[in-house]
């Protein structure tokens, strides 16, 4: 069996910022298909433009940690697992090569679900009628 798209979901409200906007369409997609954010065993994050401009540490990791997403597996024995993250830069292409490199961690068996995430917004977190996104 390939891998399977089980939900989509978009945050329209860029004042919470590329990693607000990131968690809000994570929490929702997560929400529609009524999974838990600890079942997800791998979280890559793609967006190009970042808040603040911040390229390290990953955005990714960040977004992990708003999430909730197993954080602490050594100092919370109740985690049933770890989850991995990281980031992927690679312009428009990002999502298709997140997507073969969910497939090969599905394939393999490392990981049962993953969530790939974005949250483009303009660098300076402000409104401009110029910025390609919405």
């Amino acid at each position: 069996m390939g891998t399977v798209i089980e939900s989509s979901s978009a945050s329209p409200d860029v004042r919470q910022g590329y990693i607000g906007t990131a968690v809000s369409a994570a929490q929702d997609c997560l929400a529609r298909i009524g999974m838990h954010v600890q079942d997800v065993d791998l979280l890559i994050n793609i967006g190009v433009f970042r808040g603040e401009n911040i390229v390290e540490p990953a955005i990714a990791s960040l977004i992990q940690q708003r999430l909730g997403m197993n954080p602490d597996p050594v100092g919370n024995e109740h985690l049933r697992r770890t989850s991995f993250s990281f980031d992927i830069n690679d312009g428009e292409c990002g999502f298709l090569a997140a997507a073969s490199v969910v497939d090969a961690f599905l394939k393999s068996g490392a990981a049962k679900h993953a969530l790939i995430v974005a949250g483009d917004v303009h660098p300076s977190e402000s409104d401009h009628p110029g910025f390609p996104f919405r």
